[in-house]
């Protein structure tokens, strides 16, 4: 009987270790990639972001061509401005004024 048990053991103690070798390869994998390797989308993209507080951050996010500034809370998502024309590329800020031109828009939003 001991022989068994002992057998048992051994064959849950090598299971737990490889459950816990593959939780940590899958973590790795997750950090090596980024977490938008996996879902990768052309038609939707970051293209830039902003951290307000701990869990509160502004996000300019692209949608098929069109650029949306969100302001991102733990509790909702809110759509603070659709801009006209793209204020961001890829390079960085396309236009110089970006910064004066979310001071108007958010001047404008508080103004009642």
């Amino acid at each position: 009987m001991e022989g068994s048990a002992a057998t048992q053991l051994m064959s849950v103690l090598f299971s737990l270790l490889l459950i816990i070798a593959l939780i940590f390869a899958l973590a790795w994998l997750l950090r090596r990639f980024g977490q938008g390797a996996f879902t990768n989308s052309s038609a939707m993209k970051v293209v830039a972001t902003l951290p307000l507080g701990t869990r509160e951050r502004l996000l300019v996010v692209e949608v098929g061509g069109q650029q949306l500034l969100l302001g991102v809370t733990a509790q909702q998502i809110r759509t603070l401005h659709v801009f006209e024309e793209p204020v961001i590329d890829a390079q960085g800020v396309r236009s110089s004024d970006f910064k004066q031109r979310l001071m108007n828009i958010m001047n404008k939003n508080t103004k009642p």
